[in-house]
């Protein structure tokens, strides 16, 4: 068997309605790689475990699922940090939620074909639909976008999109606080290199109430926005991985498009990466 060149990391949590089409993307893909899939269900009360263990069943040596007993994210953990990531063997990392889907059978191909001879960038993703009861919406400007670390304010990464360089190995201790890891994520890549965003459209995100970030309220969006924000930015200000110079100077031009965007969250996040840091 080939060396593993991507891990598909999927988290999910009663997903019996959809958690089928999400691996059957997966297995969809084609590629000249090898990569494996590893799923996390966080201890889903429906038939979400059954249709999984039916799948490893089938693919023992590409499905490598972890049944909790007890639901993590409830306890303050977050899975993908702790136990999807660690055990990623791939030179690279997709991400695809089991709610979610995607439609493009070469997707992971594009996007590997496209950092393997880009090496400066560390990210690619691309642009996705809206599942909205079998109903799809699709985007209607499809450019590419190259961006850093300081236009992420300005610039949205769908994370069932997202192909990215296995690079973070450790992670603050805090990790668990963080309700959207997602921007942490892309944050800390930044460090690494540039962000890409192809212009296609290779998979679906799906709206529905049960959803992590569908179903919930304006405010506590805005108050998980601010939580998220606040560990990164602490996590960037100290990173060994970029100079002080490099700090500023990233920070102050994000806050910059942040105010200029009315990105309030975001401008809160550089500030705190400016005044936080212990560079310099």
């Amino acid at each position: 068997m080939k060396d593993i060149l991507v891990s598909i990391c999927c988290l999910t949590y009663n997903h019996e309605k959809y958690i089928r089409q999400c691996i059957e993307s997966f297995l969809l893909q084609e590629t000249n790689f090898s990569f494996e899939i590893l799923i996390h269900d966080d201890a889903s009360k429906d038939g979400t475990v059954n249709i999984i263990r039916e799948y490893e069943k089938n693919y023992p040596d590409l499905i490598k699922p972890i049944y909790q007993s007890v639901n993590q994210y409830s306890q303050g953990v977050r899975p993908s940090f702790k136990y999807n990531f660690p055990r990623a063997k791939g030179k690279y990392i997709a991400m695809c939620e089991g709610d979610d889907y995607w439609t493009d059978p070469k997707k992971l191909q594009k996007q590997v074909d496209f950092l393997e001879k880009n090496t400066e960038y560390v990210l690619c993703g691309h642009h996705v639909g809206r599942d909205i009861d079998g109903e799809i919406k699709f985007p209607t400007a499809l450019h590419f976008k190259s961006f850093d670390q300081s236009e992420i304010c300005i610039n949205h990464i769908p994370t069932l999109s997202a192909v990215f360089k296995n690079k973070i190995k450790h992670y603050p201790e805090d990790i668990s606080t963080i309700p959207y890891g997602d921007f942490f994520m892309w944050v800390t890549l930044g460090a690494y290199g540039k962000f890409a965003i192809l212009p296609e459209i290779m998979a679906n995100y799906r709206v529905h109430e049960a959803g992590m970030w569908s179903g919930e309220s304006q405010i506590m969006r805005l108050k998980n926005s601010i939580k998220s924000r606040t560990v990164a930015a602490k996590y960037i200000s100290e990173s060994k991985d970029l100079t002080f110079k490099d700090i500023k100077k990233r920070a102050k031009k994000g806050l910059k498009l942040a105010i200029k965007s009315t990105k309030v969250n975001d401008a809160f996040f550089f500030l705190k990466v400016l005044f936080a840091s212990k560079h310099g």
